[in-house]
């Protein structure tokens, strides 16, 4: 029985990649982990396909171990691991709480490493890991420094995982995305200092960024880029790091009004990802 297991499964860009897969048909099984239970609850009534929920906080160390010995328990055949949980704080270093620093490497970070060292073993040939990573891990971001700093690390480790489980057939996908129109936002921008983006200058849905994810990591890519991001990461590549920290820091003072979620998908979004 192949299982796609996905954390961060409860909004946003988590819950696209269930939809999706949902869709898609193309396994027997979902496992669909989050902290919170009534938003898990409602994603599983809506799919067609067999849903787990296990509603884990993933900062915490029991629920890791409760999930290796599910894997364990279970058998488990995995052929998608998707990690998607994971939150950002803008603010100085010194002006974020202690918890807030120690819970978004927790998350970011640890999370996503055991998360792919526990699945692993359990994980089919030809499965796919795909971990989110930003186009913020590929420069330092002042202000927003402990949040990009996981993303660099999601991002080099994802790469170097790919080569480890290569031999065995399975591809490491690290999925790189710009802004994107989901809770993240919101929950950044609460800070007590006045260090928060205050202009963005694109949001997409996170649909779109998930099916070309998707598509990426069927395809055995090793990271996934959409929209913007694919042009951020040619100037990440030839802007020199000081000047890159002199754009950004530009661009997150750029006054503007509040931020306002979009949306719906547009038919442009929708044509798109019947596409892939």
């Amino acid at each position: 029985m192949k299982i796609a297991v996905i954390t961060g499964a409860s909004s946003g860009i988590g819950r696209e990649f269930a939809l999706l897969l949902d869709r898609l048909q193309c396994v027997n099984e979902i496992w669909l982990i989050a902290r919170r239970q009534p938003n898990l609850e409602s994603l599983a009534g809506r799919l067609q396909t067999k849903a787990r929920i296990l509603p884990y906080d993933l900062t915490e160390n029991r629920y890791l171990a409760d999930y290796k010995k599910l894997l364990a328990e279970q058998n488990a055949e995995v052929d998608f691991l998707i990690n998607c949980a994971g939150f950002g704080k803008f603010g100085s270093v010194s002006s974020q709480n202690d918890s807030d620093i120690d819970d978004m490497i927790r998350l970011n970070v640890t999370a996503t490493v055991m998360m792919c060292k526990y699945t692993l073993p359990y994980m089919l040939c030809g499965g796919k890991i795909i971990n989110m990573s930003s186009v913020t891990g590929w420069v330092p971001l002042p202000y927003f420094n402990v949040y990009a700093a996981t993303k660099a690390f999601v991002y080099h480790f994802s790469k170097s995982l790919g080569v480890e489980t290569s031999r065995y057939g399975v591809s490491v996908t690290a999925v790189c995305p710009y802004w994107m129109n989901t809770e993240f936002i919101p929950i950044a921008r609460d800070t007590r200092q006045g260090d928060a983006v205050n202009r963005f200058f694109l949001l997409y849905h996170p649909a779109p960024v998930a099916a070309q994810a998707l598509a990426d990591a069927v395809m055995g890519k090793t990271e996934s880029l959409y929209g913007v991001a694919k042009w951020i990461r040619l100037a990440a590549r030839t802007t020199p790091t000081g000047w890159s920290m002199k754009l950004w820091n530009h661009a997150r003072k750029t006054k503007s009004s509040a931020y306002t979620p979009a949306g719906k998908l547009s038919a442009a979004e929708e044509n798109y990802i019947i596409s892939l």
